[in-house]
């Protein structure tokens, strides 16, 4: 599972919670039909005529078909007056029953029933106990809970960054991040130098292989996997292949190049016990694929086009009029502020004006898809299109 720290920070209804605002059906038992409807109802049910998507309830007679959030599948519930007569899962594309069921437990539909201090819970909290945890950028991460937290404010109910960090540093974590440059105490020379111009006739070119690498492993890039094939049969029969010092591989490289460190080792006084299998180990000549047969390497596409902007680490940043750029849309006009109800909720929203006045709100929960502009010309961009 992939997640991000602002998800990590907010909180989730606690089992207790949830195990009290769940509807236990079995097959069997005496339960009013319509007071399991007013329940499904209440927990954030839709009511529609075929039960496709999670949330969605329909009653056809004396059955009632549910899609619980926590299921693939949704529900077949069968009445007979007010009696359970069956519980099975069926398919929402064919709508065709399948597996019976004894008893099926029905969860709301929203967390609108969960509201309240009582309810609130860590999301680790749910983890199992064999979890294992990798943090990806740990100070960038931390930066990020920062501003998301300062955002939201104290009284939004999110768990603080280190309450985070010591829940999940109760399972085995790992952190991976990047080697800043400079970040290391000791640096080791890697001395190279440049290989011989290949001829670009096939003919010869296996033979200059040989001769390049004559006690050296190679490494050839090649740029796709149709040309790594086509090398891989081109030196079939080389003596460097022969003997297993050939690895043919996919990726860019402008200029092929031989490393020295056999030579390099050999030359340094007093050379520590640990480094000495590798003064006598084989050295490493490095191809790229286009120079074997003298061609340009293929350019690479352009990339999309980026604006200059940072990031917003809070409302304050913003006044309505400014430039903002959006991570998939592009530069747009900040509108202000809206509350919009979707789903019995309220939220605010970002507006954004695009270009020809179209509008597209970003619920405030996701700032992060916008920064502000910041471009150091004095005339002012045009407006992005929506949509391109």
């Amino acid at each position: 599972m992939v997640t991000s720290i602002q998800a990590l920070c907010q909180p989730v209804p606690s089992r207790e919670a949830i195990s009290e605002q769940t509807f236990r059906v079995r097959v069997g038992e005496q339960v009013k039909l319509e007071r399991l409807v007013w329940w499904l109802v209440e927990q954030g049910y839709e009511r529609c005529d075929t039960v496709e998507l999670p949330g969605e309830l329909s009653i056809r007679g004396g059955i009632v078909d549910v899609f619980p959030p926590d299921r693939t599948e949704p529900v077949r519930i069968e009445f007979f007056g007010d009696q359970v007569d069956s519980i099975r899962l069926f398919d929402p594309e064919t709508q065709r029953s399948s597996q019976r069921l004894d008893v099926v437990e029905l969860p709301g539909a929203t967390e609108r029933s969960l509201q309240g201090a009582w309810t609130r819970a860590h999301f680790c909290e749910y983890l199992p106990p064999d979890t294992r945890v990798v943090v990806v950028e740990p100070d960038d991460v931390e930066d990020q809970a920062k501003q998301y937290l300062a955002r939201v404010g104290h009284g939004s109910g999110c768990f603080e960054i280190r309450e985070t960090w010591q829940r999940l540093y109760k399972f085995p974590t790992v952190f991976a991040a990047a080697i800043a440059p400079g970040s290391m105490e000791t640096t080791w020379p890697m001395p190279v130098t440049s290989i011989e111009r290949f001829s670009g006739e096939l003919d010869r070119i296996r033979h200059e292989l040989d001769t390049v690498a004559a006690e050296d492993h190679v490494l050839i890039a090649c740029q796709n996997e149709a040309e790594s094939r086509r090398l891989a049969e081109v030196f079939a029969e080389t003596a460097v292949r022969g003997a297993g010092r050939l690895l043919i591989g996919i990726g860019h490289v402008r200029s092929g190049f031989r490393l020295l460190v056999r030579r390099h080792l050999r030359s340094l006084r007093g050379l520590p016990e640990q480094l000495r299998p590798l003064a006598e180990a084989p050295g490493l000549v490095l191809v790229a694929g286009h120079e074997l047969f003298q061609r340009q390497p293929a350019r690479p596409m352009p990339r999309r086009r980026r604006y200059e902007s940072r990031a917003i680490d809070s409302f304050i940043d913003l006044r309505p009029g400014d430039l903002v750029v959006h991570v998939s849309h592009g530069i747009a006009r900040y509108g202000g502020l809206k509350l919009i109800e979707r789903s019995g909720q309220v939220e605010e929203h970002l507006v954004l004006e695009f270009a020809d006045g179209v509008l597209l709100y970003v619920p405030a929960s996701k700032i992060g898809l916008v920064q502000k502009y910041v471009g150091t010309s004095k005339a002012a961009p045009a407006l992005s299109k929506l949509g391109t």
